[in-house]
């Protein structure tokens, strides 16, 4: 694959980029509680360095303790700050790539358990949020005049310091629904005096920053704008609005507009979910590049190096920022540019990343059971003892284990009772917009190819095979299965579960029940109703799969309603007749309601697989179990607890 055009360099005011791509901004949780980097938060910047990127930019950097969006992120808002950032910028100009600091004051979403104060906006600004966000309800306090000369000199001073640091350059942040997006957006600022009434007036905070940064640093010094490019809301600004903006804020000194998308009430464009689609946001700057004579970035799941290049070559944009494919595989570029596409971890756009963020965690990730650990396993250790261990089950929990198992020189053997390697997520793979759940199954093959790892398919593994085979080890990652449900009528021949469903074995007719509300039950609703079925959802509780990922509920709550899919809420399943299901709401004085249906899906109740544990006669074989045979969880926990039982034994 040729990557000329990704590969060419550019420059960005003075500065001149080995190559197109940076990696994007995102909140990792890699520093302490005060705002400094840790060790691990600087190995995270110099590995994606490593990795390939032309420019680093590292997470939101608060300006001022009042802008701090959570407990944990860095900070530049005073000068003992400097020779903290010093190690980051050192570590990764080390490994050959630029960095600038993206400056950032959290505005309205600036919790005030966090901060101590209440949130501050150009408006008053009622924060109106659809789904689970902890600070649902906040309405921010208007700056005064004074307050926003003090907010920018906090801007000011920290390019200050990142000028001082060593970075190359700094990024104004200005996008997502926090304090300069909300002054740039008609929607929150309804300012009558210089800071707002018209576009000028609500450029006017960041044109002045601009600046004043140029003023404090160098007139050569690079200074970026992030914006969106859309707000993704029915009211929000759209893409003309933000090309106007561009183009004023290019004048004011801006030498690069990097463009992303979104705010929190329509978070999903801010971090976009597999359903929006791979480079979901290129379309909305088709034509911006006629307009600017800056460099012009823009974000969006542009996964592959080929659809970035296919965007620098198309003129779309000149910088490509890809931020969770280098969380999934900080290689991902480098391993494109050397034309080692089968080795690449592929993000798959589940968001458990982003969810982090709302927790004080630091960051992880589905696929890659590395991320934010790289300062701790710069290595994968070959074993002391080589074991001889046994794998029951080659679904997602099995396939890690056993590729860290096999990577660390264990002799490892895998038993998979079907014909095929990845479990539920086969199935999983099936719902609408599902696909790329398979990307880590096929991920895992690769590499378990390349490994002295003994695969052994269609083959169902007894206690006396495991007794015959007598390993030092018995790996139990057989997964769940429906439990027996006690509800009346669940035995009858049209009742069936998720996963006979998903196998594409059953005639379902067309009208179906699912009795199940959380991620499996709103999953197979959305596979039977894109097929065409008439589908009713009956669930306990209130909120759509409520275990799932904050874009992950907004997205099936939204599909669902499109599928016009009845869903009903609080209510329970009295019984299960051969005609349809009985159905009682508590909260409306018990009434009832007959619903009649050809088939009846239960989606609620999985327990782990454990009759193999039952046949193990000897009392030698250590035993562990991973996954969902530990509990019914999700594809995260799988992969890593496989990965981490592997670097334990």
């Amino acid at each position: 694959m040729d990557y000329s055009n990704l590969l060419n360099p550019i420059s960005v005011g003075k500065l001149t980029l080995k190559n197109r791509i940076v990696f994007a901004p995102m909140a990792t949780h890699l520093a302490d509680k005060e705002g400094h980097p840790t060790k691990a938060g600087i190995e995270w910047y110099a590995d994606r360095a490593r990795g390939g990127a032309g420019l680093i930019m590292p997470e939101a950097t608060y300006v001022s303790k009042t802008g701090r969006r959570g407990p944990i992120r860095l900070s530049l808002h005073e000068d003992s700050r400097i020779s903290d950032h010093q190690k980051i910028v050192e570590a990764v100009h080390s490994e050959g790539a630029h960095i600038f600091s993206q400056l950032h004051h959290g505005g309205k979403t600036a919790p005030p358990e966090g901060t101590g104060e209440y949130p501050v906006g150009p408006s008053v600004i009622q924060y109106l949020l659809r789904g689970d966000i902890p600070w649902v309800g906040v309405v921010t306090r208007q700056l005064t005049k004074e307050d926003i000369e003090m907010l920018k000199e906090d801007f000011v001073q920290a390019a200050r310091r990142a000028y001082e640091a060593g970075y190359d350059g700094v990024c104004v942040h200005a996008a997502h629904g926090y304090l300069l997006s909300s002054f740039l957006s008609p929607t929150t600022n309804q300012r009558d005096d210089e800071y707002g009434v018209d576009i000028e007036g609500r450029t006017r905070i960041i044109r002045e920053i601009i600046s004043a940064v140029k003023q404090v640093t160098s007139i050569d010094y690079p200074v970026s704008v992030r914006m969106n490019v859309v707000e993704g809301l029915p009211w929000g600004y759209k893409e003309d609005y933000a090309q106007e903006a561009a183009k004023i804020l290019e004048k004011a000194g801006a030498d690069w507009i990097d463009f992303s998308a979104g705010v929190t009430e329509s978070f999903e464009y801010q971090v976009q979910p597999r359903w929006l689609g791979e480079g979901c946001l290129v379309s909305y700057v088709k034509g911006f590049k006629n307009a600017l004579n800056v460099p012009l970035g823009i974000a969006g799941r542009i996964k592959t190096a080929k659809m970035a290049e296919d965007v620098v070559k198309e003129g779309h944009a000149d910088l490509i920022c890809v931020g969770r494919s280098f969380i999934a595989d900080p290689d991902w570029f480098k391993k494109y540019v050397e034309s080692r596409d089968e080795e690449v971890n592929a993000c798959i756009g589940c968001n458990h990343c982003i969810e982090q963020t709302f927790t004080v965690a630091p960051i992880s990730c589905t696929v890659n059971p590395l991320a934010g650990k790289e300062y701790n396993h710069s290595g994968i250790i070959t074993a002391e003892q080589s074991k001889k261990i046994v794998v029951a089950g080659g679904g997602l929990a099995g396939l890690s284990f056993a590729k860290w198992a096999g990577q660390r020189g264990h002799e490892v053997v895998l038993f998979e009772t079907e014909r095929e390697l990845g479990g539920q997520v086969c199935y999983a793979a099936k719902v609408p917009h599902s696909s790329e759940l398979m990307l880590p199954v096929e991920f895992l093959k690769r590499q378990l190819n390349k490994l002295p790892v003994t695969i052994k398919l269609g083959t169902h593994l007894s206690g006396a095979l495991v007794n015959e085979i007598n390993p030092d080890v018995l790996v139990l990652a057989s997964g769940a299965i429906p439990a027996d449900d006690k509800m009346t009528g669940s035995g009858l021949p049209h009742v069936k579960n998720a996963l006979e469903i998903l196998s594409e074995k059953v005639d379902a007719g067309h009208k179906v029940v699912v009795i199940g509300g959380g991620l499996v039950g709103a999953s197979v609703s959305e596979y039977l109703a894109e097929k065409g079925h008439e589908v009713v959802m009956i669930k306990r509780s209130v909120a759509i799969s409520p275990d799932a990922s904050i874009t992950s509920r907004k997205m099936h709550t939204i599909r669902l309603a499109s599928y016009s899919v009845r869903i009903l809420a609080e209510a329970e399943v009295s019984r299960i007749t051969s005609e349809g299901v009985l159905v009682k709401w508590e909260k409306m004085n018990g009434e009832e309601e007959f619903i009649t249906c050809e088939t009846v899906v239960l989606a609620r109740n999985m327990e782990p697989e454990l009759g193999l544990l039952e046949t193990i006669n000897s009392k030698h074989i250590e035993i562990y179990r991973i996954g969902d045979c530990v509990r019914p969880r999700s594809m995260f926990e799988a992969i890593n607890e496989g990965f981490d039982l592997a670097v334990q034994l």
